[in-house]
């Protein structure tokens, strides 16, 4: 009797196994056979336009700072020839940006890999140049703010007013 349970489990499990197959092979002919045959319709191949198909790539921004603005007289008209300097931490400033005659300057993409305290200041013989915006903290002329990770665009604005040469 154990001989014909065990000679029927091994059957079964033989034939399930042929099942499986079977279907695998069945499953494989009829996706061959759909991809392989043409669709029906025009045979006109010159009518059909193909629309090449393009993504638009995702740009991530590498971390650093990018920073623009003006340099204003107290009327509101621009000062050219400002230098824009910029410091990280403890490291002295760099001239980075000079104000064109509107007194527009925009500094190149500096990477900063990490986080790092930030300064942005500007200087003109001639003219005692402060921040213009008092929402941004500021410290003796110079905009300070610490720079976390990532990628930052700052529009910082300055005013200037002629120091008078008989002060």
């Amino acid at each position: 009797m154990d001989n014909f349970i065990q000679s029927c489990r091994v059957f079964f499990f033989k034939s399930v196994l042929n099942m499986q197959r079977a279907l695998f092979i069945l499953l494989y002919l009829v996706t061959f056979v759909a991809c392989s045959l043409s669709f029906q319709g025009s045979t006109d191949h010159d009518s059909v336009t193909s629309v090449p198909f393009t993504s638009t790539p995702v740009i991530t921004p590498r971390p650093g700072l990018l920073v623009e603005g003006h340099v204003y007289l107290q009327d509101g008209s621009g000062l050219a020839g400002a230098r824009i300097y910029r410091k990280f931490a403890s490291y002295p400033g760099v001239l980075v940006a000079t104000t064109d005659s509107n007194g527009y300057y925009r500094c190149e993409f500096q990477p900063i890999p990490g986080d790092e305290m930030v300064g942005v200041w500007a200087e003109l013989e001639g003219y005692n140049i402060v921040p213009k915006d008092s929402t941004w903290t500021w410290e003796q002329g110079t905009y300070s703010w610490r720079h976390y990770y990532g990628y930052e665009e700052r529009t910082l604005e300055f005013i200037a007013k002629e120091i008078n040469s008989r002060e």
